[in-house]
């Protein structure tokens, strides 16, 4: 860091600021709300449809998570031009952000597929 390498731009920072509200997301998810949404689906019954019980399985976010940490770290600590650091950052986020997206709908799917069976006579 002393040799002003490690400078992070005000964008590098902004990024870092993007994947560490993506980490908070993944251990809020983690520990209450994907807990609360098997709860709630095992009171429903059945079966739920596969991709919801991988996003909904306790091994799911806690990998993801540790890719989201060790990436943008890695990233920050090896990468040293600022424009590829960006451009990875960018890359961490959105990851992080698709996988996000991913947990949101494979959680709720049941929930669209029984909203949709609703027919009003």
């Amino acid at each position: 860091w002393a040799d002003g390498a490690r400078v992070l731009s005000g964008v590098s920072k902004f990024l870092l600021g993007v994947v560490a509200a993506e980490i908070s997301s993944f251990v809020l998810a983690g520990a209450q709300w994907l807990p609360a949404i098997r709860g709630m689906l095992a009171d429903f019954g059945g079966r739920p449809p596969a991709f919801t019980r991988l996003v909904l399985s306790p091994w799911w976010i806690w990998p993801w998570l540790i890719a989201l940490v060790s990436s943008s770290a890695a990233v920050v600590t090896f990468v040293r031009r600022t424009r590829p650091r960006e451009s990875w950052l960018v890359l961490v986020a959105l990851a992080g952000l698709a996988v996000l997206i991913a947990t949101l709908w494979g959680a709720y799917l049941p929930i669209f597929a029984l909203a949709g069976s609703i027919r009003s006579e």
